[in-house]
């Protein structure tokens, strides 16, 4: 069985940069799916990143319309 390629950024500190827009996208509602892909990071390494800095990825009622609106518009991108 082939072993898994290893991500680019496997081990590398996060920016501030990174970090300010992990803020931004889960105050706007964004899935932590599409959250994880913009950033260029796996789902597991966002999820690590917010609990460190605790952020909550858990999305808010008022952002679930637009969540959905935007993982609409990333599974189509995606085809």
């Amino acid at each position: 069985m082939a072993k898994k390629k290893t991500p680019e950024n496997h081990g590398k500190l996060i920016t501030k940069k990174e970090l300010a827009d992990i803020k931004r996208l889960v105050k706007e509602g964004t899935p932590s799916v599409s959250i994880a892909k913009k950033v260029g990071r796996t789902l597991g390494s966002l999820r690590k990143i917010a609990f460190d800095n605790t952020i909550s990825l858990r999305v808010k009622k008022a952002a679930k319309k637009t969540a959905k609106k935007a993982v609409k518009k990333t599974a189509k991108k995606a085809k």
